[in-house]
């Protein structure tokens, strides 16, 4: 990552989309703020987020040095912020060449390395979304991080308001938690159990983001009544975009399928066990496919990514094959991932899904950039609990989900020796699927930046017009 931005931030280079946005928006609120410090107004700027990020390169601007580079190189450490966050979560649980393979990906990502080269407020936020996350999916929660998490989605709001769906797994984090002593003994594997010291803990977190809800309220009357700065507002006359239900389906199953040492265990567990659950997984993935179009189109921001790949693949009416492939086989990874997971990791996955995925489809634009980084963190802190499992499913082992053939020695040594050239192929899988990924996501970060086109100037002030179909 470093190697990537400094080579892009030494040379000079003003091309690509990280280089357009930085200067056609960020750099020029930055430098806006910075001339009315102490009193900048936030009323109206040309950056549809929150503005903290923008305050502090400002302050930098203006007090230390107005050499662009320097502020460029304080966001890559920020950058480099995210991937410690992140490595402190996976190593808790993952050893340390699991904890860099899953990593890398994060490190090799267009969407990430763009923030990391260039003045985006991206990955500032993407660091507090790592915090509460890798926090959540602990190993337990205790009243004094209640006080730093909300104080981390006061600070995530304030950089990017988009992310306020992360105070739900704040919540889902404290109903699930095992106990907040050291000698609690763990919850019962009910999700509905010992309700009296859940509820109470549960409105005590809410408690906790209270000023995250604040924050945007507050942006929402300044804005009048908007939750981006007005002069985005042609941009955010659709309330609800459908579509992205099966877009983030898809971008579950395509990245996923690199994480397969970590979900093939589950997914055998649950063909000899519960293959009903892999059929309701993929049953809601081709529902989430039937009710919203999935074609290529500009006007309804379905373009980009992934969306390119749809466009020249068959298409049913408004919606693409190629998507209801990957939205069905989503539903069916999600299923695995719970599977693979713990009974409180499990929820809590899963309530971050929901509520990512529910933000993501009130948000006009279905752009792969607002989804991979996200997937790519939550991703790796999930395998990275699965593998301090050991090769187990779900908290119990192969051996009393799957019956004979699985990763224990049997009295058969011709099933042993299946079962131990199994297991080391699924650990094979859980090194090197993460680092293929990563090549992957470096072979389009390097082809982005190659192709690059040089950025278009808008005028002072202004914003560009919402993409329109011919």
């Amino acid at each position: 990552m470093a190697v990537f931005a400094l080579g892009v931030i030494l040379s000079g280079t003003d091309k690509g989309r990280g280089a357009a946005d930085q200067i056609n928006y960020h750099q020029r609120v930055i430098e806006q703020f910075a001339s009315q410090l102490p009193k900048p107004d936030l009323t109206n700027y040309v950056s549809a987020t929150t503005p903290l990020y923008h305050l502090v390169q400002a302050g930098v601007y203006r007090y230390i040095t107005n050499d662009l580079r320097v502020l460029r190189v304080l966001g890559l450490a920020v950058s480099l912020g995210l991937l410690v966050i992140v490595w402190r979560s996976v190593s808790a649980s993952a050893s340390a060449r699991q904890s860099m393979a899953l990593l890398l990906p994060i490190a090799c990502s267009i969407y990430v390395l763009d923030p990391a080269a260039w003045l985006l407020p991206d990955n500032a936020a993407w660091c507090l979304v790592a915090l509460i996350l890798g926090t959540a999916m602990g190993d337990r929660f205790r009243p004094r991080e209640l006080v730093v998490l909300g104080a981390a989605m006061a600070v995530l709001v304030l950089t990017r308001q988009s992310h306020l769906w992360a105070a739900g797994v704040i919540w889902a984090g404290t109903f699930l938690a095992a106990g907040w002593r050291p000698a609690s003994p763990p919850e019962s594997g009910v999700l509905l159990a010992n309700l009296d010291r859940r509820v109470p803990r549960t409105l005590l977190a809410m408690a906790a983001t209270i000023p995250a809800f604040v924050i945007v309220a507050y942006f929402w009357k300044l804005w009048g009544g908007r939750l981006t700065t007005p002069v985005f507002e042609a941009w955010y006359t659709r309330k609800t975009n459908p579509s992205a239900l099966p877009f983030l389906l898809s971008l579950t199953a395509i990245y996923s399928v690199f994480f397969a040492g970590y979900l093939l265990p589950a997914f055998s567990a649950l063909i000899r066990g519960r293959a009903w659950l892999l059929a309701a997984g993929l049953i809601f993935g081709i529902a989430a496919w039937a009710i919203a179009p999935t074609n290529y189109d500009l006007d309804q921001g379905r373009y980009g990514g992934i969306w390119s790949i749809a466009r020249k693949l068959p298409m049913l009416g408004s919606r693409s094959l190629f998507i209801l492939g990957c939205s069905a086989a989503g539903g069916v990874m999600l299923v695995c991932w719970a599977r693979a997971l713990d009974f409180r990791r499990r929820w809590i996955f899963l309530g971050a899904v929901a509520a990512f995925f529910a933000a993501q489809c009130v948000n006009p634009w279905v752009y792969q950039r607002y989804c991979e980084p996200y997937f790519l963190i939550l991703l790796a802190i999930a395998a990275a609990v699965v593998a301090g499992q050991g090769l187990k499913v779900g908290g119990e082992s192969e051996a009393a989900s799957e019956g004979p053939d699985a990763l224990e020695p049997t009295t058969s040594d011709a099933l042993w020796v299946i079962a131990s050239a199994r297991s080391k192929v699924i650990r094979t899988l859980r090194f090197f699927g993460p680092i293929a990924l990563a090549g992957l996501l470096l072979a389009v970060s390097l082809n982005e930046l190659r192709t690059a086109k040089p950025v278009v100037l808008l005028p002072p002030g202004a914003v560009e017009d919402p993409p329109k179909d011919p």
